[in-house]
């Protein structure tokens, strides 16, 4: 039983994994293909933060758990965000940093590094 829910898990995850490097590569090749048109447009026509659009999230919002998505390998060098967040009232953050959690999975190795793997 637990077994076969982990196999399940494990299915679900890689082809969420699968979808977000597909669309973290588009995005990518789109951001290429964006600054060699804007390089030739005029200064004033080039994308604006003004411009952007804004979201709002109701709690509990999580950001930044994609950094874990990355091999354990690259975790060394730092992960760009494409977004930033604001908040409008009072909120409680956690940050966890991705050193922390290699002592984690370095400490009770070999299994939890599967688990990670399989999230």
């Amino acid at each position: 039983e637990l077994r076969q829910q982990d196999d399940r898990m494990k299915k679900a995850v890689t082809l969420v994994q699968r979808r977000w490097r597909e669309k973290l590569n588009w995005a990518a090749a789109n951001v290429r293909a964006t600054k060699s048109e804007q390089s030739l447009q005029r200064p004033m026509e080039k994308l604006q933060v003004s411009r952007m659009t804004s979201r709002t999230v109701q709690a509990p919002a999580y950001f930044g758990e994609s950094c874990l998505w990355q091999p354990v390998e690259e975790w060394s060098a730092p992960v760009p965000y494409l977004y930033t967040a604001r908040c409008l009232s009072r909120v409680e953050l956690v940050f966890i940093p991705r050193t922390v959690i290699k002592e984690a999975l370095d400490r009770f190795s070999p299994w939890l590094r599967e688990r990670l793997d399989i999230f």
